[in-house]
């Protein structure tokens, strides 16, 4: 199925370099790699902005021995989406312990979030929870596994635009319920083929059929460049193949029965 005339779509699960890299060694295996050129991805916007490079100066000071990972200047996908929530509870947990003789419950930690109005400048962008209980839009980085990366020595995926989901605002600042949701792209999309062409995904098996203007059987290889017509006498001209010689005159110049074990043409011209 890894051929050009499938297009695969991929979760954050496998559109990442790791289906095609050593665990251990970290080395490409470059045939596989080839096998999933074309890929197109989906997956959450990574960390990002002046807090989450402010964070990587200091992880990668950090001893890799005590902390796993660390050492360098990178993190795991989910490592900031992480950091946020936990930042944002702590947050909830400081309001609602503010409040005296208040239990603090889960619905009680959500409540305090929504009359605060808590926001953050996480380490995945501005993060904020209203009276609404919306906590935040949702942004997807659509990456895609290209040639030309390949041919550049980057052997990862390429973020190629992002999905947005953006919320409309009403006078009073509050959410409506009308969510805008779009696509916006700043590269093309490179296919298997290598092109940025939009592939027929349209693909059918070929098929056999008579043809009554020819007098012969051809082959649509496409499986959809020619229409199969019924012989109700309207003067049809390409038929299901299995209306050659079935003793039924079918084609209107009786081409489909010509040459025929029983020649019913020879018939009609021998006995009118």
């Amino acid at each position: 199925m890894l051929s050009d005339k499938y297009v695969w779509l991929c979760t954050d699960a496998c559109a990442n370099n790791h289906i095609f890299t050593d665990p251990e060694t970290g080395k490409v295996d470059e045939k596989l790699r080839n096998k999933f050129a074309g890929m197109i991805g989906v997956k959450y916007e990574t960390g990002h902005g002046k807090v989450y490079r402010e964070f990587l100066d200091e992880w990668e000071k950090e001893d890799p021995f005590l902390y796993v990972g660390a050492g360098k200047r990178e993190t795991s996908h989910f490592a900031p989406y992480a950091h946020d929530a936990l930042y944002l509870y702590l947050k909830a947990l400081y309001y609602a312990s503010a409040v005296p003789g208040v239990t603090i419950t889960t619905s009680g930690l959500v409540e305090a979030h929504k009359s605060a109005n808590v926001s953050v400048q996480g380490l995945t962008g501005f993060v904020k929870m209203d009276d609404t209980g919306r906590e935040r839009i949702r942004v997807f980085d659509i990456v895609n596994l290209r040639y030309d990366s390949l041919r550049a020595d980057f052997t990862d995926f390429v973020i190629v635009g992002k999905w947005n989901e953006t919320a409309r605002y009403n006078g009073e600042g509050r959410y409506r319920d009308e969510i805008d949701r779009r696509f916006e792209f700043d590269y093309k999309l490179q296919f298997r083929d290598g092109t940025y062409d939009f592939p027929d995904l349209d693909v059918r098996n070929s098929f056999k059929y008579w043809s009554c203007n020819d007098g012969e059987e051809k082959t649509d290889e496409t499986g959809k460049s020619v229409r199969l017509e019924k012989p109700d006498g309207q003067g049809a001209n390409n038929i299901d193949k299995d209306y050659r010689c079935d003793e039924f005159i079918d084609c209107y110049n009786m081409s489909d029965e010509w040459g025929c074990p029983v020649s019913f043409p020879v018939l009609f011209i021998v006995y009118g």
